[in-house]
This record gives structure tokens, C-alpha cells and sequence, in this order.
């Protein structure tokens, strides 16, 4: 038997405790029967009652409790990695640098950090977009009139258009974007699977190119705790003025192809005619440490790598800083999607995901996808979240009900009704 899912178990009364349903508590549990309670018959309690059986709590038939719903799962672990002190990142968020003095004075300061830092994914997106081309012509040598396109017709207000001007415009259809970490992960505690750059590979072991060497060896090192820690020692003992310590962070495993194919085609089965773009994007990738020299501290200054890029002085100043520091990228931790790789199931390994399947995935949030489309969601500044899924479903469910019982709801003549024509007539065409 499935052991019971503890989190539901303690929000479940006592009266329905291991899935079987008892009237009285104390009497189950082999506690004092009602003509043993104070008072007796004579406090309303019967010597007797009916005998009763223990009975299962069995679901009521489909026709009886209308639809079956799809549970519902929400991202309750979400976080993104912790702040570093003296840190900030790039535009993206993609690289979190920082110059904290402990993290190039101190060796075992620098592990508990990455340990620390190990143990949360990078942040996960899904990005829908669509987007189509306006034309507008614009008469030329003086002449008046006006022509545009306007839903793949062609207005003109007079005048020749053998000389106009022509200008193009991309207008947005849809901008959706959803946090998808919480597939690489079944908690924030649950880290990923470190991994150290062997011998005989190239990387940057401290210098300012990839080699082959030096490498970690003696016999001091008998796991890869020991060998992480001689990698923190070798970066702290370093007496380059520049140096720096990178922990990357990946994602691998996951099926992209296959989850591409089905947002596809789900966004063209609403009738859109527009260029679709189906991205993944990744934050806090990785982790740079350099050490708290003055030149790390300026390169780190938001306005002044600025005003190297806007006056041209990065073409001077690139160079020195990529010859002139000592680097160790010889730490990442992998977050696998699933325990192989999809070509492998292909090929009819069983695969396991992390949390659950590309698949089962795209089923759960289809509804909310669709709608977004359909309503031109525009993720600018907030992301689609589960709360928008859950509305979704549940007002789904109210449409079902109501069409069930011979009406129409709100949801059946605006949305729906609006889906549907454009379905019918296609969207998003270039014009």
C-alpha cells in the first residue's frame, strides 16, 4: 500500500482518519461507549445505536458529482538563490557576481557558500511570443493619399503609391512567460549533483587559459568534498592582484523539442496566423567570486561599465581584464530534468522525471496557455502564474456545469465565443 500523503493526513478531522469514516472517535479507538458517559441514556446518548460498518470513503459516480478535476499543483517551494553580500548581477540576472572579502580570505567560507548556493536551481522560464508585421505606405513627392493594410486588405485614400514610402512595424500578439523551475526540483533543500572538472580536461585552473593543468591530486583527497575543498584552498592561497571563482549551474535532460511541438500547435489550433517564437531562458546561472581589488570593484559598477561601453574604452580595457586575471571555473552542479536523456527514450529506455513529464506538463496548463493567447496576455512586468491556471480551470469547470444544465454562461458567450471566431477567421496575419 501507498504510504497517506502526511500533509493531508493532519488536515484530515479524526472522524476521517486512514480514509475510513467513524462517528464516534472514542469509540473506534476502543474509548468508552455512551452508556458509559456520564449521565446515560438520560443526557440524550442511546445504550444502543444502530450497528454501522465500516465503510470506505469510495468516490460518488461521475453522473452523481459532475466532472472529475485534475489536481491541482502549485509552486509552494519556489525561491531564488539567496543574496550574496557585496554582490550584484548583469542585465539579465544571469551571472551574480560578487567581491566579499571572506569568500577569497577564507577556503572553507568559500565551500559553505557553494554548498549553500548548490542546493537552488537556476530560475526557469517558458516564453511564448507572437508577433506580426504592419505595412503602411506613405504617398511620396508631395502627392496627398494615404494607403495601409488593415486585416489583409489594402486601403488607399487617392493619390499613386509608385514612389511612397513604405514603414514596417512589429506588433506584439501575445508576450506569455512562465516560471517553470519547480520541474527541475522537488524542493529548494534537494540540490542538484556537483560536479568537479576532471583531470585531463581543459578548463581554467587559475590561469588566464584553458589547461590541462594543474590538477588536485594527493592522497589527502579521498572524495569530492576533499577535492572541492583543495580546489577553495588552491584560490585562496593564489597571490594574482586579479583572480575570480565561478560556479555555474545547468539544466539538462529536458525535451524541449517535444514541449515545443506541443505549444505549437496549440497556439496554431487557436487560428493565429502570426511568427510564433517558443524560447527558454535561464537566471542566476551562475555565481563569479572575484577577490576585492580595486579594478574587480570598478569592472563590478553598474555606470562605469557603462561608460566603457558608450565611449569605446572596452576595446582597451577587455583585453587587459581577460589577460590579466587568474580564473577557476572548475565547480557546476547539473539539474537533471530526468534521470536520461530524451534520445534515450526514443530509443525505449525508461525515463523518469524530476517532478513530472514534458507531457503531463503541457496537459495541466494547457487551458491557461490558451486563454492567454486568446486574451493577448503581455508578460512585461509579471509572470503567469498558478493562480491564473487555477482561475482558469475553475471557471472551465463553471462553463461545463452550466452548458450542462441547458444554459449559457458569461465564460460561453465572451471568451469562448471570442476564441472561436477567431478561430474561424485567423488572427495575427501579417498586414
Amino acid at each position: 500500500m501507498k504510504a497517506q500523503n502526511p500533509d493531508l493526513h493532519d488536515y484530515l478531522p479524526s472522524t476521517y482518519r486512514n480514509g475510513v469514516y467513524r462517528e464516534d472517535p472514542e469509540q473506534a479507538n476502543g474509548g468508552p461507549s455512551s452508556s458509559s458517559r456520564p449521565g446515560g441514556p438520560a443526557n440524550g446518548y442511546i445504550d444502543n445505536p444502530p450497528p454501522y460498518e465500516d465503510t470506505p470513503l469510495i468516490p460518488k459516480p461521475l453522473s452523481e458529482e459532475g466532472p472529475k478535476q485534475r489536481p491541482l499543483l502549485l509552486r509552494f517551494w519556489y525561491q531564488h538563490p539567496p543574496d550574496l553580500p557585496f554582490s550584484n548581477h548583469d542585465t539579465n540576472c544571469a551571472d551574480v557576481q560578487t567581491c566579499f572579502p571572506g569568500y577569497s580570505d577564507d577556503a572553507e567560507t568559500l565551500r559553505q557558500m557553494i554548498y549553500e548556493q548548490a542546493s537552488y536551481p537556476p530560475t526557469y522560464y517558458l516564453e511564448l511570443q507572437g508577433t506580426h508585421t504592419e505595412t503602411t505606405y506613405r504617398p511620396g513627392n508631395g502627392r496627398r493619399g494615404h494607403t495601409s493594410f488593415s486585416n489583409g486588405r489594402r486601403r488607399s485614400s487617392g493619390g499613386s503609391h509608385e514612389s511612397d514610402t513604405v514603414t514596417q512595424n512589429t506588433v506584439t500578439d501575445f508576450n506569455i512567460r512562465v516560471n517553470i523551475t519547480h520541474l527541475l526540483s522537488q524542493g529548494p533543500d534537494i540540490g542538484g549533483e556537483l560536479e568537479l572538472l576532471p583531470d585531463n580536461t581543459r578548463g581554467y585552473r587559475g590561469g588566464v587559459i584553458k589547461r590541462q593543468t594543474p590538477t588536485i591530486g594527493s592522497d589527502d583527497i579521498q572524495n569530492q568534498h576533499d577535492e572541492l575543498k583543495a580546489w577553495c584552498d588552491k584560490y585562496v592561497a593564489d597571490p594574482s592582484i586579479l583572480k575570480c571563482f565561478k560556479l555555474e549551474r545547468y539544466i539538462i535532460n529536458h525535451d524541449t523539442v517535444k514541449l515545443e511541438y506541443l505549444l505549437r500547435s496549440m497556439i496554431l489550433s487557436t487560428g493565429y496566423c502570426g511568427s510564433i517564437s517558443i524560447g527558454f531562458s535561464t537566471q542566476h546561472s551562475s555565481v563569479t567570486v572575484y577577490n576585492p581589488s580595486i579594478i574587480n570593484k570598478l569592472r563590478m559598477t553598474r555606470w562605469i561599465c557603462w561608460v566603457f561601453y558608450l565611449s569605446f574604452l572596452w576595446i582597451l580595457s577587455w583585453p587587459f581584464l581577460v589577460l590579466a586575471t587568474a580564473r577557476y571555473e572548475v565547480v557546476k552542479v547539473v539539474f537533471p530534468y530526468a534521470d536520461i536523456p530524451p534520445e534515450e527514450e526514443v530509443r525505449g529506455a525508461h525515463r523518469t522525471p524530476a517532478v513530472m513529464s514534458e507531457t503531463a506538463w503541457f496537459y495541466l496548463w494547457e487551458k491557461a496557455l490558451r486563454r492567454g493567447v486568446l486574451e493577448r496576455m503581455d508578460c512585461k512586468l509579471y509572470d503567469m502564474d498558478d493562480a491564473y491556471r487555477i482561475a482558469t480551470e475553475e471557471q472551465a469547470s463553471r462553463t461545463f456545469n452550466i452548458h450542462q444544465g441547458g444554459a449559457v454562461g458569461l465564460y460561453g458567450v465572451g471568451s469562448q465565443f471570442v476564441g472561436l471566431q477567431q478561430v474561424r477567421e485567423g488572427w495575427g496575419r501579417d498586414c
